[in-house]
């Protein structure tokens, strides 16, 4: 009997999810693959900023997650990667979009300028003024807490490159 298989696998990219940040710069590809008759995998990505074939694995289990690699050890930056599977046909494909993933290693500066009142000072007046500069190469946003001697009285937050308000 012969089958003609016409049919290109399905790729899952499963971790880590499209567009996440992480600033831990460990991490484990994974993918799933689907096919009856799968026969290679290939794992793409951009690690010294070209696009590459970086592993292959020939002996993937259909519809089981798969590490592409044992943990990675990543610089700081934006990494695109994707998964090229074929089957034992000819037939291939990659998953139907590159996934990426930024790694922000560096912790934020934050410097407080001219006119801020130094920490733990008293004043009886129903204002405060602050004097603040932050900077992230991959800010998503900034928190801003007030405590008074005994709770939080005010949390406010401002989307990456805001800084202006009032308490």
């Amino acid at each position: 009997t012969l089958k003609v298989d016409t049919n290109p696998p399905q790729v899952a990219l499963v971790s880590p999810l499209n567009g996440s940040v992480t600033n831990d710069g460990r991490i484990t590809f994974t993918y799933e693959p689907v096919d009856i008759n799968l026969q290679a995998c290939m794992f793409y990505v951009n690690f010294d900023g070209t696009w590459k074939l970086n592993e292959t694995d020939i002996t993937p289990i259909p519809d089981k997650y798969f590490p592409v690699v044992n943990p990675v050890d990543l610089f700081e930056g934006t990494y695109t990667w994707n998964v090229r599977c074929n089957d034992s046909a000819g037939n291939f494909a990659f998953n139907s979009t590159n996934y990426t993933v930024t790694v922000d290693l560096t912790v934020p500066s934050i410097s407080f300028g001219e006119g801020t009142e130094p920490n733990g000072l008293f004043v009886n007046r129903d204002w405060i003024y602050v004097n603040v500069s932050a900077n992230d190469t991959y800010e998503a946003n900034i928190t801003f807490y007030l405590y008074n001697k005994t709770r939080l009285v005010n949390m406010t937050s401002l989307a990456a490159g805001s800084r202006t308000f009032n308490w």
